[in-house]
């Protein structure tokens, strides 16, 4: 468990990588969605080299049962990240990822709350609203502290 929340760590530290390399591609290219071209298609390929030797021919006749909408999220990613070229050249990668941060909180507390998509059933207890409000809160410190503090 220790080894999925240590790498969990490091994985929203890539994130973060990425979202910044794509937004600055595309602002030195001087085209967002040309660099997210780009870099999609680089995902595409590197989708492709992980899956060569994947020989699973179960794979292919379990994916027919999968209700086609469900394959929209390689839509919603390629989206995702196209706003995110837009958004942390206007309000910053921290400000961006907080508030991503806020928005991942709420709709996983939903997921879990009624098990949404396979995820397990976890009801939305105190500590969690509790949780979530102080990660609303930090976020809105985060952004918005340096106005309040120089202020007074």
């Amino acid at each position: 468990m220790l080894v999925y929340i240590a790498l969990t760590v490091v994985m929203g530290t890539i994130i973060t990588l990425h979202m910044s390399m794509n937004a600055y591609t595309g602002i030195l290219s001087g085209n967002m969605r040309m660099a997210n071209v780009i870099f999609w298609s680089i995902g595409l390929v590197t989708a492709l080299i992980a899956a060569w030797n994947q020989r699973d021919p179960e794979f292919y006749r379990k994916l027919y049962s999968v209700p086609a909408w469900l394959l929209l999220a390689g839509a919603i990613g390629a989206g995702i990240s196209m706003f995110t070229n837009l958004a942390v050249p206007k309000i910053g990668a921290v400000n961006l990822t907080m508030l991503l941060l806020v928005g991942q909180l709420c709709a996983s507390s939903a997921f879990s709350h009624f098990g949404i998509l396979g995820s397990p059933r976890e009801p939305i207890m105190w500590w969690k609203v509790t949780g979530v409000a102080l990660a609303a809160g930090g976020a809105a410190l985060a952004i918005y502290g340096g106005r309040i503090f120089r202020a007074a």
